[in-house]
């Protein structure tokens, strides 16, 4: 799959540590609201480090013009979304939110409330949604979109498009008969844009949805 090449010459192939702060700028511009981006961009790079070193994790970026146009996260280990490793990258990233609450205690504060409520609204496991396609899509193994980024200048361009079918693509070879992402319901969005390159929703929850996708 290495080398693959979409609209507007989009090369996808697996990331190096030479893109990491390529990849660290457009997930910034993508989540400036992400607790890892207001942690600072050594908490960001950490992670993504992080993401590199763990062998389920595997890392892809669009290259247009030798700059980093997008990137995707793809996840392939066993079981179901919730007994996959939250990465936080390397201890560094702790020291720095212990580093990041002591500079900023109201943030630090206002983040930890956010996420204690957001915990608090999620009201326990998605509803499963009733058609023929979830159904079909609960018996096969998945491998997981964890993170789409793409970078403002390069959108509408065939980016997450040529993203997902070289994931999609990846996802075959590793023997998985679809790719799954979560996603926040009010990303109206990334829901467009999901639905557009054949995803189908097939979970609900009070925060988001599950949608899947089967692979070529």
């Amino acid at each position: 799959m290495e080398g693959d090449t979409g609209p507007a010459e989009i090369a996808i192939r697996e990331a190096t540590g030479a893109d990491l702060d390529g990849i660290v700028d457009v997930y910034r511009k993508c989540f400036p609201a992400s607790g890892r981006v207001r942690l600072g961009r050594r908490t960001s790079s950490k992670y993504f480090q992080g993401l590199v070193a763990h062998s389920s994790y595997r890392l892809y970026v669009a290259e247009g013009r030798r700059v980093i146009a997008g990137f995707a996260v793809l996840v392939v280990a066993s079981g179901p979304l919730l007994s996959r490793t939250r990465l936080l990258g390397s201890p560094g990233v702790w020291l720095e939110m212990v580093r990041f609450g002591v500079r900023h205690p109201g943030a630090a504060f206002g983040h930890l409330l956010g996420v204690a409520r957001a915990l608090l609204q999620r009201g326990g496991p998605g509803k499963a949604v009733r058609c023929e396609a979830a159904e079909r899509f609960s018996r096969m193994k998945a491998a997981w979109l964890e993170i789409l980024g793409v970078n403002p200048s390069w959108r509408r361009r065939g980016v997450a498009a040529s993203l997902i079918a070289h994931i999609s693509g990846v996802a075959a070879e590793m023997g998985c008969g679809c790719v799954k992402l979560n996603v926040d319901r009010d990303n109206a969005g990334a829901i467009g844009c999901y639905e557009k390159q054949g995803f189908v929703r097939t979970v609900e929850s009070p925060t988001e949805y599950t949608y899947a996708r089967e692979c070529p």
